[in-house]
């Protein structure tokens, strides 16, 4: 019996963790996406936010919050997202 409420402790430990993990990671794709959105933003600050938010991701599928699909869905179209804007940036240089 007693296994059985550590588990449970230990279960609502863990779920609160991934909660926070989980948020925080959905908060900075949606400041990332507002970034895309903006007019006159600078495609290198992308590029590097981008880098950090695909570490982030990475590091919760290995920390088990995500699932490796999901996280390599999530990144492929973000990825795409910022492809866009990059050629819309190239055929504004030329």
């Amino acid at each position: 019996m007693t296994t059985i409420k550590s588990l449970i402790l230990k279960n609502k430990k863990r779920r609160l963790i991934n909660k926070v993990r989980n948020t925080s990671i959905k908060n900075l794709v949606k400041k990332f996406l507002s970034k895309i959105n903006q007019e006159g933003s600078n495609y290198e600050e992308l590029k590097i936010s981008f880098h950090n938010l695909q570490s982030k991701i990475m590091k919760a599928v290995s920390k088990g919050v995500f699932t490796k699909n999901y996280a390599s869905r999530k990144v492929s179209s973000l990825c795409k997202k910022l492809k866009i804007l990059e050629n819309k940036f190239v055929s504004n240089d030329n």
